[in-house]
């Protein structure tokens, strides 16, 4: 039940990330870039991607039904149609959240990209009074799907509340331009999730399914260190496009310097209790996870050094340097994949040092392209 749960949510967020094709990450830019409040970047690109998360999601189920409809588990056969119904909505809430990015409403925008869609259906899920017609993998994917379409008409009305009663017009960018502009972002979302994701697989295929568990665990858990980074990434980049295209590249460099310290200071205190109780911390999870203690510190350090750079990749991002960023993600991947799968035949100690290595490397290279591009 949990893996067809897991299975489903992962399917529409990836099809609802790859039809945003990188357009509500672009709409910070955008709109923070010429500070003006224009809604019809918005509108064109929102019913565009909404548009392409229904034919993603219809060409996924008609697949998945001409392929395996007699072999499907009955359980993800109930839950699949109502997560895939889901990917507009969840698509609408994507693009709302990154105009909320660019108008200063980052709590609502995290709220909209990360859990709070989740954690609606769980609380459906959890009501007492509950239609008796219902298998419980149909009461979960319908608890889903009203989750995702609630979420999304919250954030057109949070968009509509927070726009300015006057609207000006940037004008001279067209749908099809702006998809383009908008690739770097969409290539490195997918690059991304196939860094948190592919490395797993590999770790799995080398060392099986215990270690690549246990192993999970612990980044999840090293992953409490950088999470002050998330909201801080959420936060600085509307203030990067303005500052950069403003030509005040030292306030820039200030404001950048900023999102660091503020990533630092907030992330040591998760950073130190990792370090000081790792197996205190693994033992929440089960005490089968606690050989992976030392694996835990080495991907805390990696998280940490993350959060200390601070900002640094939306700050490219929003200075049009995002093919860089999107180059060297995409490097990082392309290197790391080889070395996991020699590296990892070690142990999962080895693994931690190669996946923490590969994303204290990205942080480092992203750091140095900032500061020749922008303060050399």
């Amino acid at each position: 039940m949990i893996g067809a749960v897991v299975l489903c949510q992962v399917a529409c967020s990836s099809l609802a990330l790859l039809a945003c094709l990188g357009m509500n990450q672009n709409l910070v830019r955008t709109i923070a870039q010429f500070d003006v409040d224009d809604l019809r970047h918005l509108s064109k690109t929102t019913v565009f991607a909404t548009l392409l998360g229904a034919i993603l999601a219809t060409v996924i189920f008609t697949g998945v039904q001409a392929e395996m409809g007699f072999q499907l588990d009955v359980t993800l056969a109930e839950m699949l149609p109502a997560f895939l119904l889901a990917v507009p909505f969840s698509v609408v809430s994507l693009m709302t959240a990154g105009y909320m990015k660019a108008r200063g409403r980052p709590a609502s925008a995290v709220l909209q990209e990360s859990g709070l869609t989740a954690l609606i259906a769980a609380v459906i899920v959890l009501m007492p009074f509950q239609p008796q017609s219902l298998t419980v993998s149909g009461k979960i994917g319908a608890a889903y799907l009203f989750a995702s379409v609630l979420v999304a008409v919250l954030g057109l009305l949070r968009v509509r509340a927070v726009a300015a009663p006057t609207v000006a017009h940037v004008g001279g960018i067209s749908l099809w331009s702006y998809i383009r502009e908008s690739n770097p972002f969409l290539v490195t979302a997918l690059a991304n999730f196939l860094n948190a994701n592919f490395f797993v697989v590999i770790i799995a295929i080398q060392l099986g399914q215990v270690e690549a568990g246990i192993l999970r665990a612990a980044e999840r858990l090293a992953m409490l260190v950088s999470f002050a980074l998330v909201a801080i990434n959420a936060v600085y980049p509307r203030y990067f496009a303005q500052l950069f295209y403003q030509g005040d590249h030292e306030a820039l460099y200030r404001k950048y310097l900023e999102s660091a310290r503020y990533s630092a200071l907030l992330s040591f205190p998760f950073f130190a209790v990792i370090v000081c109780f790792p197996k205190a911390m693994l033992a929440t999870l089960g005490g089968g996870v606690v050989v992976g203690a030392f694996a835990l510190q080495i991907l805390a350090l990696g998280h940490f050094v993350n959060a200390a750079t601070g900002s640094v990749g939306p700050l490219l991002n929003m200075s049009g340097n995002q093919h860089t960023v999107r180059n060297v993600t995409i490097l990082m991947l392309i290197a790391g994949v080889p070395v996991l799968w020699v590296v990892s035949a070690g142990g999962i100690h080895n693994a931690a040092i190669v996946i923490s290595g590969l994303l204290v490397a990205q942080n480092v290279v992203l750091l140095q392209y900032a500061r020749r591009r922008l303060w050399a």
